[in-house]
């Protein structure tokens, strides 16, 4: 067991008491740049040091540039001696997550309910390749992709799964089409109502037509305005709905 080692120098009392706090769950609150990624590391060259089994360690963050540079520091923190430690789980929260589904989805306690397992070779689909998937299915299935827009139906899948619904129980439940909406009725919203929306157009002599607020291009192109602009108030009514 070692105490003392190159994981513990240039620390703040704060840091140091994280590192060296015993093998016990420990929560660490800190703001940006403030040293979360050196006690986390630190933490863990101080575990290894400590006799603590390097399998039994598992630091999880959100880029690839992140775990590749957490391992890194603790490789060189320990040493040559301590560098080679084998099991030290150190990724992604979607590698490691990935890793797990690879190892054990295909096992019978990790099957679907219809009893069909994960297969090993699963490929995992980014944004734009889950939108493909669903514009493919959605016509597959004859649907009109203007009334099940692909955006709309994944997220109605990504609800389901949110709550641990499967395709037979979200298949039991009422069909409704994902744009559906209910009849509302619309009533005219008079001139001089807060509703009303009012449009100011604006004519320059130099020819140039825009909104309120925008510089005329006679304004914009020398240090003053050369021509005499005038401005133009229309209210156009509004619907609302009831």
């Amino acid at each position: 067991m070692v105490t003392e080692g190159p994981w513990l120098d240039g620390l703040t009392s704060a840091q140091r008491a994280a590192v060296v706090h015993p093998a016990a769950p420990l929560l660490v609150l800190a703001g940006p740049g403030s040293g979360k990624t050196r006690v986390i590391t630190r933490r863990i060259a101080h575990l290894v040091a400590q006799g603590a089994a390097p399998w039994s360690i598992l630091a999880l963050t959100f880029t690839n540039k992140a775990a590749g540079e957490m391992k890194e520091r603790v490789h060189s923190l320990l040493g040559a001696e301590l560098a080679g430690v084998r099991g030290l789980q150190v990724s992604t929260f979607h590698s490691f997550c990935a890793t797990l589904l690879r190892r054990y989805g295909s096992s019978p306690a990790a099957a679907a309910s219809d009893g069909t397992p994960l297969a090993p070779g699963f490929s995992i689909f980014d944004t734009d390749d889950a939108r493909d998937a669903a514009k493919r299915a959605i016509a597959a299935a004859g649907f009109d992709s203007k009334n099940w827009p692909a955006a709309i139906v994944l997220s109605r899948i990504s609800d389901a799964k949110n709550k641990l619904l499967d395709a037979a129980a979200y298949a039991g439940r009422p069909a409704t089409s994902p744009v559906a909406r209910s009849p509302r009725s619309t009533v005219p919203t008079r001139p001089n109502s807060p509703s009303a929306t009012q449009s100011t157009s604006t004519t320059c002599s130099c020819g140039w037509r825009g909104s309120s607020g925008r510089m005329p291009r006679c304004g914009r192109n020398s240090s003053s305005a050369t021509g005499t602009c005038s401005s133009t108030s229309t209210r156009t009514p509004t619907t609302r709905s009831s």
